[in-house]
């Protein structure tokens, strides 16, 4: 059972749980298969997101969640919609997604809980063809991209009748993606005499619009929004010059922990620019941007899952929705324009209560990214001025692994031209902060080199 405390959002009520610890899936009313399936592989305890969701969905009421990315989401409505399957050769549940990184791996995830499942995965940038004959042999439960999904009822090729199941997972997402309207086409052909299930790490008024246009009463479910704290996540920022962030890097690469890491950069050149440095350097690294087919994407994300690699370098399309398992770091190679993508991309380690670090390569310029970023999580970053490795293993607890050694590389000023060339695409990032003197400088350890005001 769970307790219930009122709070008003958006001039609702919403329920927001209280997590009895001596809950278990057991309790649940899943079918036993379902939880012998997640004790085989570990799982004996429900996170406080699938402990409150997955009651009122087994109740068949509808229900409005928010929580933050990491949070277990995916089994919060997997679990249900897979107690709740018949025989019938029949679609019976849809999952709406905002990229196809994640409906895949909702797919996986699925499949994991349940093996046999009849089900099809639909997205765009590959053929359309294969997706028609997988629905029309037989599917039980769809996945798919707003877009894609919207393009099969066109054609007729996906058969909503028989849904009385609906996720709309990260909405938020879809929403900032502009699949707003798609989303509201996909709902008005679905039977009303359905169950509607929405999941969003943020509850923007779009969403909750949308949320009372197409859901009938939903119990909502308040959690912690996808905002990071420092409690599993520490985040740790670097005040750099642009000449020294190759260097910087390559100090928290060469002293960390075993694990995987992940580096975000702002555009797709400089993923490949800076893979191809890395790789020079004697790392094991790919890049994962969107100008990679989906085929590669996907082989990529699946040998990184596999440990065949240690090192992903991405666009923020790897930053949300994507479950990967022990993540030790995060590095923000660039500071994100968007600060929410700040959120997502961190949220990429320190999963599911596990810990985990982010570093933060932060140049002059980059000062007027940093504040928003600030103001978007609530928190002052620390900026310290980066001086050797050794202040790196001081930061964090690292060790150096053998194989990681600086084979080859480029001087300063080889790497300095490839980052004008890089910065030179992003007009966001050269615009200097100009100094108010009404403001002053917070204590810090900043050298002379790097000045901040707020």
């Amino acid at each position: 059972m769970i307790s219930i405390k009122n709070d008003v959002v958006n001039n609702d009520v919403v329920a927001q749980p209280a997590v009895n610890t001596k809950n278990s899936f057991n309790s649940m009313g899943l079918t036993q298969s379902l939880v012998d399936g997640l004790k085989r592989m570990g799982i004996t305890a429900p996170t406080p997101v699938q402990e409150g969701s997955i009651p009122i969905v087994m109740s068949g009421k509808d229900v409005q969640v928010r929580a933050k990315t990491g949070s277990g989401k995916t089994y919060a409505f997997a679990l249900p919609m897979l107690s709740k399957l018949t025989s019938a050769p029949v679609v019976q549940g849809i999952v709406l997604a905002p990229t196809r990184e994640l409906a895949v791996q909702i797919g996986k995830d699925i499949r994991k809980l349940d093996p046999h499942v009849q089900l099809v995965t639909v997205y765009g940038g590959v053929g359309i063809n294969p997706q028609i004959e997988k629905l029309h042999n037989w599917a039980q439960i769809v996945i798919g991209t707003p877009g894609r999904v919207l393009d099969h009822l066109e054609r007729r090729t996906l058969d909503t009748s028989n849904i009385r199941m609906v996720v709309l997972d990260e909405a938020d997402r879809m929403f900032e993606m502009g699949f707003i309207d798609d989303m509201k086409a996909i709902l008005q052909q679905i039977p009303k005499e359905r169950q509607t299930l929405l999941f969003s790490a943020t509850m923007p008024d779009e969403v909750v619009r949308l949320s009372k246009e197409h859901m009938h009463e939903p119990e909502k479910l308040l959690y912690d929004q996808d905002e990071i704290t420092v409690k599993n996540i520490k985040q740790v920022c670097y005040g750099v010059d642009k000449m020294k962030k190759l260097d910087t890097l390559m100090a928290i690469l060469r002293n960390r922990e075993a694990g995987k890491v992940i580096i975000f950069c702002n555009t797709k050149r400089w993923s490949d620019t800076l893979s191809l440095l890395l790789r020079k350097r004697g790392f094991y690294v790919k890049a994962i941007h969107s100008d990679l087919s989906q085929r590669v994407r996907q082989f990529v994300i699946d040998d990184f899952k596999a440990g065949k690699f240690d090192i992903l370098v991405a666009t923020d399309v790897a930053a949300r929705g994507l479950h990967i398992e022990n993540v030790t770091y995060v590095v923000n190679y660039d500071l994100p324009k968007n600060p929410k993508d700040y959120i997502h991309r961190i949220g990429r380690t320190g999963r599911i209560g596990k810990s985990g670090a982010a570093f933060s390569l932060v140049t002059q310029i980059d000062q007027p990214l940093l504040r928003n970023i600030e103001r978007e999580i609530q928190q002052f970053l620390q900026v310290t001025e980066y001086g050797t490795g050794a202040q790196v293993k001081q930061d964090v607890t690292l060790q150096s692994p053998a194989s990681h050694q600086d084979h080859v590389g480029h001087s300063h000023e080889e790497h300095a031209k490839m980052y004008d060339e890089h910065n030179s695409s992003n007009p966001n990032l050269s615009v200097p902060r100009e100094h108010n003197s009404q403001c002053t400088q917070p204590p810090s350890q900043h050298k002379s080199g790097w000045d901040r005001w707020d």
